[in-house]
C-alpha cells in the first residue's frame, strides 16, 4: 500500500523558557515536558478544561516549537473539540496564542502530530507506526499572516499532492509523479479560513468552488467608474449589503444579501460611511453593492467615489441589476423612467438610481436603454 512518507529531520526542539520548563499531562495521560511558556499560554480563560492532545497513532505529544523562528504550535483537546494554535513571542518575553482554529484539525478521536520548522507548521495524521501518512498540510507564515502553503493525502490508491498559490491550486499524483491538472481562481488560503472537511481535493472540485475576480471594463467616458481595487477583509465575517449607501436602500437578495470575506472584494471607493463593492456568490453569480466602511480593516484607507448626479430618461421599461457582468441579480423594474445617472460600467451598463415599489434603488440598465444625454455632457 503506498502511504506518504514521513517527512523526516523535524527534531522535536524543546526551549526552557520564563523560567524553566514545566510538566503538562498530554491526551491519554502520559506526562510530556513542555516549554513553561507553551503550558502557560495554554493554560487558564480561553483554554480552562483543555490539554497538549496526544497523537492518536504514535504517542507523541501534538506540539512543538522552534527556538530560531520563535514559532510554536500545538493541537489541544477536551474531549469535545479538537483545535490547532498556532504561537508566537509576546511582550513579556513568553508565547501568546496568535492564531487557533478548529476547523484546522480533524474531530474526534483522530489527533495529529505536529512539526514546527521556522515559519512552518505541519499537521500530520500518520498510520500505522507513524513511517506513512494518510494525510499532512503545512502553514507558513508570510507578511506576518499564516497561509496554506501544500496539502498531500492517500485517496484509496494513491498520494496526491496540492500546491496552493493565491490564484490557483496545482494538483499532482506523488507516486507516478504525474501532474493531474490546475484549477484556477481564489482559494481563501489564510489559517482561518482553512477547513479540512472542505477543501477540494480534486481538480474537479476546486473548479466548481474556485472564482477570478472579474475584469472590470473601462468606459471611455469621463463619468465612468474608477476600476477598484482588492482589500483582503478579515477572514469569516459577513456584512450586510443595500443597493445604496444606507439602510434606507433595497436590500438584495429578498432582503437577505450579505457579503462574505472569505472570497474576493473588489473595493470601488467610498460613499460617505459606505463603501461601494463588488463580491462573489458563486461561480454564475456576482453583486455590486455597499458596505458600511466600518468593515474595512484596521489602517486601511479608501478614496472617496465620484458619482453624478444627472437627471436621465430611459427610452423603456427595463429591470435593473445588481449583476451587469454574471448577467443575475435582477431588482425588479423601477417605477418611473425618469432615473438619476451616477455613471458608466464600461461601454455597455449605466450606473442608475431610482425606486422600486417605493424603495430607493441603485443598479444597472443597459446603456442602450439611455437617453443618449450627449449634448449636456453625460458622455464626458
Amino acid at each position: 500500500m503506498k502511504r506518504l512518507r514521513r517527512w523526516l529531520g523535524i527534531a522535536l526542539a524543546v526551549l526552557c523558557v520564563a523560567g524553566g520548563c514545566a510538566a503538562a499531562l498530554a491526551d491519554g495521560g502520559a506526562a510530556e515536558t513542555v516549554p513553561a511558556a507553551i503550558a502557560d499560554a495554554l493554560s487558564g480563560g480561553r483554554w480552562e478544561g483543555y490539554r497538549i492532545a496526544t497523537s492518536s497513532v504514535t504517542g507523541e505529544a501534538a506540539w512543538d516549537y522552534d527556538p530560531d523562528s520563535g514559532v510554536g504550535a500545538a493541537v489541544v483537546t477536551n474531549d469535545r473539540m479538537n483545535i490547532l494554535c498556532l504561537l508566537g513571542p509576546d511582550s513579556r518575553g513568553g508565547l501568546r496564542v496568535t492564531d487557533f482554529s478548529d476547523k484546522a484539525v480533524l474531530q474526534g478521536d483522530s489527533l495529529p502530530c505536529v512539526a514546527v520548522a521556522g515559519l512552518r507548521v505541519t499537521v500530520r495524521y500518520p498510520v500505522d507506526t507513524g513511517e506513512f501518512d494518510d494525510l499532512r498540510y503545512t502553514f507558513r507564515r508570510r507578511d506576518g499572516v499564516w497561509i496554506l502553503n501544500n496539502l498531500a493525502r492517500f485517496d484509496g490508491e494513491d498520494t496526491i499532492a496540492i500546491e496552493v498559490y493565491d490564484a490557483k491550486l496545482t494538483y499532482e499524483n506523488l507516486d507516478t509523479a504525474r501532474p493531474l491538472g490546475v484549477a484556477r481562481g481564489v482559494y481563501g488560503r489564510r489559517f482561518e479560513q482553512f477547513n479540512v472537511n472542505t477543501f477540494p481535493w480534486t481538480v474537479k472540485a476546486a473548479q466548481a468552488v474556485l472564482t477570478n475576480p472579474p475584469a472590470i471594463p473601462a468606459s471611455v467616458s469621463f463619468y465612468g467608474l474608477p476600476q477598484p481595487g482588492e482589500i483582503a477583509f478579515p477572514s469569516n465575517r459577513k456584512y450586510s449589503v443595500y443597493t445604496g449607501p444606507g439602510t434606507d436602500y433595497l436590500r438584495g437578495a429578498e432582503g437577505r444579501a450579505a457579503m462574505s470575506t472569505n472570497d474576493w472584494v473588489q473595493v470601488f471607493g467610498r460613499v460617505g460611511d459606505w463603501l461601494l463593492v463588488q463580491y462573489d456568490i458563486s461561480s454564475e453569480q456576482m453583486r455590486f453593492g455597499y458596505i458600511e466602511a466600518a468593515a474595512l480593516p484596521r489602517g486601511v484607507s479608501v478614496p472617496e467615489l465620484a458619482l453624478q448626479a444627472f437627471p436621465a430618461r430611459l427610452t423603456e421599461d427595463c429591470p435593473v441589476t445588481d449583476d451587469p457582468l454574471c448577467g443575475g441579480g435582477i431588482l425588479g423594474i423601477p417605477d418611473s423612467r425618469d432615473v438619476t445617472f451616477l455613471g458608466w460600467l464600461g461601454n455597455d451598463w449605466a450606473y442608475i438610481e431610482t425606486t422600486i415599489s417605493g424603495v430607493r434603488v441603485r443598479g444597472f440598465v443597459p446603456a442602450e436603454r439611455v437617453e443618449d444625454f450627449a449634448e449636456n455632457g453625460y458622455h464626458g
